[in-house]
């Protein structure tokens, strides 16, 4: 599972220079000659893209799973998934190797809904009922028995600049190969940053 930096068919690649088959015959020679096979996805069918505008836009499917047969046959429900493209110029995979597939399921009426694209239906369904149902909240009546415990002096405390002795200590506290946030910099590089500075 990973970037192949290449393309096994001229499908998997939409704009810039056209693919010849020739040029794409070293990369299926390889997957043929390990004994392996392109195990498919869900979803785009992309996983690279060059960020550019339309007419100058590049798209590849450079990203793929490859497995053996015997894999493929303990496995056979496994599914590839291209999922989102977020921030990077790759989208990342998700290989779901599931064992277990819910075949039926129980209607609200008691009716068993067989298949696939049945127990599908009845899940959207039961979902969305569940999550579009008119809820009334008055949240007066929910907080009316909490007795309001923040003092003046305490709200001073919560609400007063934080200085930037704080920000290091907590800083150092942390976890140093987290990001806190979406720089995409590590704790560590920004304790770093903050020492420095």
């Amino acid at each position: 599972m990973g970037d192949f930096n290449d393309i096994l068919y001229k499908e998997e690649k939409e704009g810039g220079i056209m693919r010849t088959e020739a040029s794409m015959s070293m990369f299926r020679d390889f997957v043929k000659n390990c004994g392996t096979l392109d195990m498919g996805f869900s979803g785009a069918p992309f996983t690279r893209w060059n960020k550019r505008s339309r007419k100058d836009a590049i798209k590849a499917r450079l990203d793929r799973v490859i497995c053996d047969l015997q894999w493929s046959l303990t496995f056979h429900r496994a599914t590839c998934f291209h999922l989102e493209m977020v921030g990077a110029d790759h989208c990342p995979l998700f290989l779901d190797t599931r064992k277990n597939k819910i075949l039926s399921i129980e209607h609200g009426n008691r009716v068993w809904q067989v298949g696939e694209s049945r127990v599908e239906v009845e899940v959207l369904r039961y979902f969305n009922e569940l999550f579009s149902a008119n809820i009334v909240c008055h949240p007066d009546k929910a907080t009316q028995s909490v007795d309001h415990r923040v003092t003046d002096e305490m709200n001073r405390q919560l609400t007063r600049a934080v200085t930037s002795e704080e920000v290091k200590r907590a800083m150092f506290k942390m976890l140093a190969d987290i990001f806190p946030g979406p720089d995409g910099m590590t704790v560590l590089f920004s304790s770093f940053l903050a020492y420095c500075f």
